[in-house]
């Protein structure tokens, strides 16, 4: 949180139009006001009555304050456009605010203690936590509570001015990282941020903020925001061991304490805690890999000590639990069974949808409609065929949401021309699935994701006979062997057809520190390649056989690709057994030369190493 210092003569000054400097404001001549619903109107009178129906900052008696709730109130009326009704609300809490500072001594909203104004709520007869709808925990439906408004006031209030007195300072330098201002990131997660207040220690601040900047750019936010989740779970358990001052300090008796704590105290699931603990692995092994100072340089975390799963049954849905699927849909809310049924006949990725710009649709001369998709997640753009029904559904819904909003930028969005997020869909679709009593191929209920209709497009596609390479681009898949992380052959008998690929990131710690010492000689004329050296003279022109580089008498193998051979001969294995289930005869032969091949590269290499 940031520490705002002002002087005794000076007063906050913050960039606003003139209109908003004023100690009242006028809400009955402004426009939002005179173009609103009878209803909004009445409710603006109601709560404003009592001071004469303008929004009066002179209740504040703070003056510091009174120019820092001017610009609170202005962002939420102008820059969040609030209705008059919500604004109203907000109107309530400020009074509430303005009586609550009358007997503090603070120069700043920033300084004011939540929970002391928590208690102020209570004592005037508020609650600090109300019943608010329903939320969806596992496959239970329960009654869902939010804090009182009074209190998630003071604490939005806090974040906007925040904002605006950090707003010149470069995110990194922030406790708080919000997806929206990062220079570099991957994937989308709107709204999303990383946290860094929790962590007391400066030292593991700084080594935790280190390690999710660097892999902002190659891994996706949302993924770097579980890394933090876990860390953040070991630095509170260490905060009962005052005397770990640095990471370095940790050793393995220490790591077993905290394992053993994940398993007995902190309430976790099986699922969970192994991925916490998945996740500390590559914290520390990062740590090493990198040499930061005061961070431990030996591993610390075992294979025994997690579940490591390299084969992995797809999550697909049976033709029985797609049917009660289907009967549900129109059950859902109008806005999120159109985005369902999207999903279920197209098998796009749920933040491609989600996310879909209101011009990413076309037509083609044959009438067919089609897509232009950009993957958030590879950050690579492809074209997806669209069927008439779908596509109907996508042309409707911008026809519809142009009528209502002047400026639409996704296909679906809510009442407040926002785009829906993930776990409102999800939570809506377990919600059906509850309510109608909807069974799983177990007998229990379908516990169903969105990207599980993903997986079972592509499990449909391959059992028909569909080729592979035809799977792969209809789903926007860059490799073959991608396939396997989506797809299972139904029935069970055909599985084998995409085995599931081994883990790449075993094969890269495995070679971790090893590449330092290896020494080769390479000849001074040999041309770098992206996986190996080649040895043909610039002279004798432009190879012609391009991507044939492993099967050429020129090509040099180097101990230093030994980690990009392997992958690959991962992503071979996978296309092999794709190819011989379908009987692609000529990809087949090709797979099993380029496996035959890379085995005798690596095989060569080891040996070498191993002299």
């Amino acid at each position: 949180m940031v520490n705002v210092k002002l002087k005794t003569k000076d007063l906050p000054i913050f960039d606003i139009p003139d209109i908003y400097k004023a100690d009242k404001w006028s809400i009955l001549d402004w426009d939002k006001y005179k173009n609103s619903t009878p209803s909004n109107q009445k409710s603006w009178k109601a709560r404003s009555n009592i001071s004469k129906n303008k929004l009066d900052f002179t209740i504040i008696e703070n003056l510091y304050i009174r120019e820092e709730m001017k610009y609170v109130m202005y962002f939420l009326y102008e820059v969040k456009d609030v209705s008059i009704t919500t604004f109203a609300e907000y109107y309530d809490r400020m009074k509430a605010l303005a009586e609550y500072i009358k007997t503090l001594d603070v120069s700043s909203v920033l300084d004011i203690n939540t929970n002391d104004f928590e208690i102020f709520v209570v004592s005037k007869g508020n609650k600090l936590s109300v019943e608010s709808g329903s939320s969806v925990s596992g496959m239970e439906i329960k009654k869902q509570t939010r804090n009182s408004r009074f209190v998630t006031f003071i604490n939005y209030a806090k974040e906007i001015l925040e904002d605006y007195y950090t707003k010149d300072i470069p995110e990194r330098k922030k406790l708080v990282w919000h997806y929206e201002k990062l220079p570099c990131k991957k994937g989308v997660a709107p709204g999303k941020t990383l946290d860094f207040r929790q962590i007391k220690s400066k030292e593991f601040t700084k080594q935790a903020q280190d390690f999710c900047y660097s892999l902002l750019s190659s891994v996706a936010f949302a993924t770097v925001y579980n890394y933090l989740a876990s860390i953040k779970v070991l630095f509170f358990w260490l905060e009962a061991h005052p005397d770990i001052e640095y990471l370095s300090q940790i050793d393995r008796n220490l790591i077993e304490d905290f394992i053993s704590y994940l398993r007995t105290e902190s309430g976790m699931s099986g699922r969970h805690r192994n991925q916490c603990i998945l996740n500390l692995k590559k914290f520390f092994e990062w740590g090493q890999l990198f040499r930061i100072e005061h961070m431990p340089q030996k591993s610390l975390i075992l294979t025994q000590d997690y579940v490591f799963k390299t084969k992995k049954d797809s999550k697909y849905l049976t033709d029985a639990e797609m049917k009660g699927i289907i009967t549900i849909i129109s059950k859902m809310p109008d806005l999120y069974a159109k985005i369902v049924y999207v999903l279920i006949y197209t098998g796009m990725r749920i933040s491609e949808l989600l996310l879909l710009s209101v011009d990413s649709i076309a037509k083609d001369e044959d009438g067919s409609y089609y897509l232009n998709l950009h993957q958030y997640k590879t950050e690579k753009d492809y074209i997806k065929i669209l069927d008439e029904k779908p596509a109907k559904i996508i042309l409707n819904e911008i026809k519809k949401n142009k009528e209502r909003f002047d400026d639409v930028k996704y296909v679906f969005v809510s009442d407040k021309n926002k785009p829906i997020t993930l776990s409102t869909i999800n939570k809506a679709l377990k919600k059906a699935v509850i309510e109608n009593d909807i069974r799983g191929r177990d007998g229990k209920l379908l516990n169903v994701t969105t990207h599980m209709f993903r997986a079972t497009l592509a499990t449909k596609l391959l059992s028909s006979g569909k080729e592979p390479e035809l799977v792969a681009k209809l789903l926007g898949q860059s490799c073959l062997a991608s396939l396997s992380h989506y797809a299972t052959i139904d029935p069970k008998s055909a599985k084998e057809q995409l085995a599931p690929r081994i883990a790449k990131d075993e094969v890269i710690i495995r070679n971790i520190f090893k590449m330092e010492s290896e020494k080769e000689e390479i000849p001074e004329t040999a041309i770098p390649l992206c996986n190996g050296f080649c040895c043909k003279q610039i002279e004798t022109g432009i190879c012609k056989k391009a991507n044939a580089c492993l099967n050429c008498p020129m090509f040099i193998p180097s101990i230093q690709f030994i980690n990009s051979y392997e992958l690959q001969l991962q992503e071979i294995e996978a296309t092999i057994a794709i190819a011989r289930n379908c009987g692609y005869t000529k990809m087949l032969e090709n797979c099993l030369e380029t496996k035959k091949t890379l085995k005798d590269i690596i095989k060569r290499l080891e040996e070498k190493r191993n002299e």
